[in-house]
């Protein structure tokens, strides 16, 4: 699209290059969270009788290249489906086990008031400026999800596509406000220790491990969380071999090879990039970064590319050139502060800044040195 629309080949190696690296991030934080899970539920990261975080992530990752290698597209769509019903059935069943078992959201609830007031009275100030900018950041960055779009242009028809865009606009309700609910319980039994963050999943699991029929609900759970592991991780390895293939192997680096070089290439390509990312997985884990931190650098980077595709599908007069150079600005001025200085001014992230730089280039020389078109190009 970029290039088709702008005709500048900065532009696109650019947004190229900024979506390998939020597809990079993407696979690894699905091997960082199988390294969390690994590192609760089997006794720690070396320690106890448990399974070392390292053999999980390393078996998942070479699980996800052959799988990605055999199955491609066809592969995510059905592990999409068989996970979704996993989870729905192993949530559902979390439910009913902290409604009756474990004394119910209301006593949660009641756990924060007396030890966390702060929590459940409305945001104020600098938490809700926070709260402010991470919705941004996940709404705009998300939106622009490589392997989202490739997603859509692999629907059957477009009637389709229409039919189950309807309908995940209510999937948020039935998949994420869940999770929320859960990282709440967990966190009020864990009492007075350090916030759970990544392990409140697991550490509701282990609380189930603890009863007999708790044990069918893990299992649901654990295995509809790693299914959709493997198929988020799955799909942005198939984008990544596409636009390493399709937008640079094909248009820079190896013009005029036949098909089965650049498939050959593809696959080879998700076989480095899963062990290496599983290397990076482990040491990761080792270190404790939490997985909103490995995600949060991805996203804002990533909503660097939204302008030019925001104002590209809406006029064609913005010059490619305007378009590098805001893209361009952006992504430099949120490296710099998440490398050189803190990465929030005034309680909002870096990304929503570079943002906000970024659309004022494209909005200034969109006003003032538009793109001249003929009417057949047009």
């Amino acid at each position: 699209f970029l290039v088709d629309r702008f005709g500048h080949k900065p532009l696109h190696v650019l947004g190229a290059f900024i979506m390998l690296f939020a597809l990079l991030n993407f696979v690894l934080s699905q091997l960082v969270a199988i390294g969390h899970i690994t590192v609760v539920l089997g006794g720690g990261a070396g320690s106890g009788p448990g399974i070392h975080p390292v053999w999980v992530i390393f078996g998942l990752a070479i699980l996800m290249a052959a799988y990605e290698n055999l199955g491609g597209m066809r592969a995510v769509a059905w592990t999409d489906v068989l996970q979704g019903i996993m989870l729905l059935v192993g949530v559902t069943g979390l439910f009913a086990f902290i409604e009756f078992q474990l004394g119910g959201m209301p006593s949660a609830l009641e756990t924060f008031r007396e030890i966390w007031p702060a929590k459940v009275t409305p945001p104020t100030g600098e938490v809700l400026a926070g709260w402010v900018g991470g919705i941004l950041l996940l709404g705009i960055g998300a939106s622009v999800y490589p392997h989202s779009i490739q997603r859509i242009y692999a629907a059957r028809s477009e009637s389709v596509l229409r039919r189950s865009m309807a309908i995940m606009v209510f999937m948020p309700l039935i998949t994420t406000l869940p999770l929320v609910l859960v990282g709440i319980k967990a966190q009020a039994m864990a009492g007075t220790e350090t916030a759970l963050g990544d392990q409140a999943m697991p550490f509701m699991l282990g609380q189930l491990l603890r009863h007999p029929l708790g044990f069918v609900v893990a299992l649901l759970v654990l295995t509809g969380a790693v299914s959709a592991m493997m198929s988020t991780a799955d799909s942005a390895l198939l984008t990544i071999s596409s636009v390493v293939n399709r937008d640079l192997l094909e248009r820079y680096l190896c013009p005029g090879r036949p098909p089965r070089f650049y498939l050959a290439f593809g696959k080879a390509t998700s076989w480095v990039v899963v062990l290496a990312l599983a290397g990076v997985a482990t040491w990761s884990v080792a270190k404790g970064f939490t997985i909103w931190q490995i995600l949060s650098i991805k996203l804002e980077l990533l909503m660097q590319i939204a302008p030019s595709i925001w104002i590209g599908v809406r006029t064609t007069r913005l010059r490619g050139s305007a378009a590098f150079a805001g893209m361009l600005a952006g992504s430099l001025f949120t490296l710099g502060l998440w490398l050189l200085a803190d990465k929030k001014i005034f309680w909002f992230q870096a990304g929503l800044w570079g943002l906000a730089i970024n659309l004022t280039i494209c909005l200034i020389a969109l006003a003032f040195w538009p793109r001249q078109v003929s009417h057949e190009k047009r």
